[in-house]
C-alpha cells in the first residue's frame, strides 16, 4: 500500500508488458486541497487447490492528533479467478486530499484485508505528511533544471514546477517562440494538479516584476476553470501583458502530427505525466515514412523544389525526428520502451507502422543491451 500522485489511469501499470516489474511514483509529502491516491498491491497464493479470489479491505487515515479522519469499510479489492504469483491491483483508486481543517503532520494509514475465499485477512500500514507552502528553492543551473524535468514523472513535485517556472522562463517573444516545449510542459503539470493555482497567487502577490511575467505567462496558456481564483489576483498593471498572452497558441497535438513542434509538445506532456498517450501519438508520426524519400531525393538534386514537395520534405523531417526521439528515448527512459513494446503488441497498426516501429524496438534493444554490458563491473582475473 503507497501513496502516490502517479496518473490516476495507471497506464504505467496497465499499458507495459506483465513482466517488466513497473515502478510506482511514491510521494511522502503533500500539500492541502492536493489530490492524491492510495495505490492497493496484493500478490496472493492459493490455500490448497483455490482457483478464485474476493478480496476486500477496510481502511482508515489517524491524523497526527490521534484522530480518524476519514474511514471506509468492505471496499472492493479484487474478485476472480487467482493469478498465482502475479501482483494484483484493483482498476479503482482511492481520491484522497486534505482539506483547510486538517492539522499539518504525519498522517497514519492503516487498512485491513479480507480475503473471503480462504477466509485469511493481513494489515498493511503506510504515512503520509501533510505540509504547509513554503516557495520552493531555486535551480542551481540549467542541468538540475534539465534533470528535473526528465524525471518528473518517475518523482512528481508539482509545487517545484514553481522554481522551474521562475528560473527558466523568459517573457520575451523571441525566447516563446523557441519554447513552446516548455510552456507546455508547466501546461500539463497545472491541468493535473488544480490545487497549486492558490499556491501561485501567493507566490504571484510577493513576486518581483519580471517573475510576475513569467507566471503570468504560463497561467496564460492554461485553459481551466480552477485558474479563475488566480485571475482575480492579477494586478491592473500586467492586465494589458496578461491579454497578450493569451494569444500565443500551442499547436494541436490531437489532430494528425506533420510538424517537429506538435512532436515536442507530446514528448513535454509525456515527462510532465508519464502517460501512455503521448508516446501512442508520437508513434503515429511513422506513417508519415512515405515523405522521407521526398526529402532523399531533394537532398540529391534528383527532384527540383515546388510548394508542394516542400511540404513533403516537412513531413519526411518530421517522420524522422519522430524516429530519432523514439529510439533516444527509448534507450534512456524505460517506460518510453515499455509503452512501445506495448503499443507494437497490442494497437492496431497500418503495416508501414508496425515495421518501422519494429525497427525501432530492436536499434533501442541493442543500444539498451550496449549500454548494460558497459555498466557491468569488469570481471576478475585470475
Amino acid at each position: 500500500m503507497v501513496p502516490s500522485i502517479a496518473d490516476r489511469n495507471l497506464d504505467f501499470w496497465f499499458y507495459t508488458p506483465p513482466d517488466s516489474g513497473p515502478s510506482v511514483p511514491v510521494v511522502r509529502k503533500v500539500y492541502r486541497n492536493q489530490m492524491w491516491m492510495l495505490l492497493m498491491f496484493s500478490r496472493l497464493d492459493p490455500v490448497g487447490s483455490q482457483a478464485m479470489a474476493d478480496i476486500t479491505f477496510d481502511f482508515k487515515i489517524i491524523s497526527p492528533d490521534k484522530k480518524v479522519v476519514l474511514e471506509q469499510k468492505e471496499l472492493a479489492f479484487y474478485r476472480g479467478e487467482l493469478p498465482e504469483g502475479k501482483l494484483l491491483i484493483p482498476r479503482d483508486v482511492l481520491d484522497i486530499a486534505f482539506d483547510e481543517a486538517e492539522p499539518f503532520g504525519a498522517y497514519h494509514i492503516e487498512a485491513l484485508f479480507y480475503e473471503k475465499v480462504s477466509k485469511r485477512q493481513y494489515l498493511a500500514k503506510t504515512e503520509i505528511e501533510l505540509i504547509p507552502f513554503v516557495q520552493p528553492e531555486s535551480f542551481s543551473s540549467e542541468e538540475a533544471y534539465s534533470d528535473w524535468v526528465m524525471q518528473y514523472y518517475q518523482k512528481p513535485d508539482p509545487v517545484r514546477s514553481f522554481a522551474g517556472i521562475l528560473y527558466y522562463v523568459e517573457s520575451d517573444t523571441e525566447w516563446i517562440r523557441d519554447n513552446l516545449m516548455t510552456l507546455a510542459f508547466h501546461r500539463k503539470i497545472f491541468l493535473d494538479t488544480p490545487f497549486l493555482w492558490d499556491y501561485y497567487g501567493q507566490l504571484y502577490r510577493t513576486a518581483s516584476t519580471k517573475d510576475k511575467k513569467k507566471m503570468l505567462l504560463v497561467a496564460a496558456v492554461i485553459q481551466c476553470k480552477e485558474k479563475e481564483s488566480f485571475d482575480t489576483v492579477v494586478d491592473d498593471d500586467f492586465q494589458e501583458f496578461y491579454r497578450m498572452a493569451k494569444t500565443i497558441s500551442i499547436p494541436d497535438t490531437a489532430q494528425q502530427i506533420t510538424s517537429g513542434v506538435q512532436l515536442d509538445i507530446l514528448w513535454a506532456e509525456f515527462f510532465a505525466s508519464g502517460t501512455y498517450e503521448p508516446i501512442r501519438r508520437i508513434v503515429s508520426a511513422l506513417a508519415l515514412e512515405k515523405y522521407e524519400e521526398v526529402l532523399e531525393k531533394v537532398k540529391n538534386n534528383e527532384i527540383e523544389m515546388s510548394e508542394e514537395v516542400e511540404k513533403q520534405v516537412m513531413l519526411g523531417a518530421v517522420y524522422g525526428a519522430a524516429e530519432w526521439s523514439l529510439i533516444s528515448n527509448c534507450v534512456q527512459f524505460d517506460l518510453v520502451y515499455q509503452y512501445c513494446q506495448t503499443i507494437y503488441e497490442r494497437e492496431v497498426l497500418d503495416p508501414e507502422v508496425k515495421e518501422s516501429l519494429g525497427f525501432i524496438l530492436a536499434v533501442a534493444e541493442r543500444k539498451r543491451q550496449e549500454q548494460a554490458k558497459e555498466k557491468e563491473p569488469p570481471k576478475a582475473n585470475h
